[in-house]
């Protein structure tokens, strides 16, 4: 039901990680994880590029405050 849309939901949480305040960007990361729930293994030709826009998004908060 959702598969026609993903490629825009995904693009919208994407920019919605990297810009949104702290409690946006949980949120947004809490909907993509559901969203990727809800596809099931349509999700699996999103995977890899969500996987390394996260690691690589995420790689920038290690620092001690973060924790």
């Amino acid at each position: 039901m959702v598969d026609p849309y993903m490629e825009v939901i995904i693009q919208k949480f994407s920019g919605l990680i990297q810009n949104g305040i702290s409690i946006v960007k949980e949120n947004a990361v809490t909907a993509l994880a559901a969203l990727a729930e809800a596809a099931k293994e349509n999700f699996s030709k999103y995977f890899k590029d969500c996987i390394e826009f996260l690691t690589g998004y995420l790689m920038q908060f290690n620092e001690k405050a973060y924790k």
